[in-house]
Parts: C-alpha cells; structure tokens; sequence
C-alpha cells in the first residue's frame, strides 16, 4: 500500500438505530399528532435546511412538491409532512407553500420547521420516505427510515443503501411512477440493519 497506515483505517457507517422508549405521540406536538390521525397516508420528507449548489437546492425540495402534487390526483387522500427544523430561506418556503395552495392542499400539508427530538415516530407512521437529493452522503435519515421498515424513494445521484427504491434523477416520471406502485400496494423493504454500535467502540 502507499500509506503505511491504509490497514488500519477502517470506514463505519454513521447510523445507530433508535431508541424506542415511550409512545411515539411522547415526540410530537398536538397538532402534528392530529394531522397524522387525520390521513391515511402520508409521504415523509426531511431536510435539515435548505441548501444550495451553483443556485439550485440540492434537496430536492421542489421536486417533493412536484411529486406530491402529481400523486394527489391518484391518491386524493395522500398528505405530506415536509421537516425542516433549521429553516434558513423562507422565501422559498413561501414559494412551496404558494404551490400547494395554489391546488387547494394546504390541508393536507404538515410543515414542520422546528425540531423533532425523536423522527422514528413520524417514520412509523408514514407510508413512504422521499428522498431527492442531486447529490448526497451516507444519509442516516435513510438509513434510519429503512431500518425501521419505511419503504423508501432516493434518486440515484450517488450510492444508495440495497433496500432503497432508486429513480433516475431528474425524471419525476419515473419517481411518480414507482412511488404510485409502492401507495398501491405498500410492503416493508428487506433491509439487514447494521447498527454499527460494536465497530464504533472498537475503534
């Protein structure tokens, strides 16, 4: 090798799985807790905060309103918890928001843009976890909702966990599509979860 020290490194994944302790309504405030109840599906989006490469978000914040747009004609009872707890850019918040109001769905959107201490709860009750980055890491966001059973969409800009549904990026036609099969007919993807937690005490 040409580093003397190349055996010696060793790459652990950032994912720890949850800690379930209470009930998950503990974690969420009134208002979250009665939007859940209130629809029978719901798809998942988080995003620390807006971000941006040569001017375009890297999130994919518009293409989650997009598809959501598009797959409330399908699935006229589907809502959308959009999580954003450090909100950095509320003008392009108002632009999402002026785009679901303008089709009449502000009801049927939750926007969370302060902290939630624990998101397994949303993630158990959600029906899909949408995740449309134009680049990304090893999101423990994703990891976390596979882990917990939560079928999930990334587009394939960069490595994706096996269990995870890829669409070619860009092509929203191709993300509609496989999300309205999985709404269809919603199934847990089988996902063998690494906690990492013994690797990280031996290094």
């Amino acid at each position: 090798s040409k580093y003397k020290f190349a055996n010696e490194v060793k790459v652990v994944g950032p994912y720890l799985p949850p800690v379930e302790i209470g009930q998950p309504d503990d974690y969420l405030s009134k208002d979250l807790v009665s939007f859940i109840k209130s629809h029978k599906q719901f798809i998942l989006f988080y995003a620390e905060s807006f971000a941006y490469n040569d001017g375009k978000e890297i999130y994919g914040t518009d293409t989650t309103i997009d598809a959501f747009m598009q797959l409330k004609k399908e699935f006229p009872e589907l809502a959308l918890i959009f999580c954003m707890p450090n909100m950095n850019d509320v003008e392009h918040l108002g632009i999402l928001k002026e785009a679901i109001k303008k089709e009449g769905y502000n009801a049927d959107v939750y926007w969370q843009t302060t902290g939630i201490s624990e998101m397994w709860p949303l993630i158990k009750g959600a029906s899909l976890y949408l995740r449309p980055t134009s680049t990304d890491g090893d999101s423990v966001m994703l990891r976390e909702a596979l882990g917990l059973g939560l079928q999930s969409f990334a587009s394939d800009a960069t490595f994706r966990p096996e269990a995870c549904i890829t669409y070619k990026y860009g092509d929203i036609s191709d993300l509609i599509n496989k999300a309205t099969q999985v709404l269809r007919a919603p199934h847990s993807p089988k996902v063998e979860v690494n906690d990492n937690f013994d690797d990280m005490l031996s290094i």
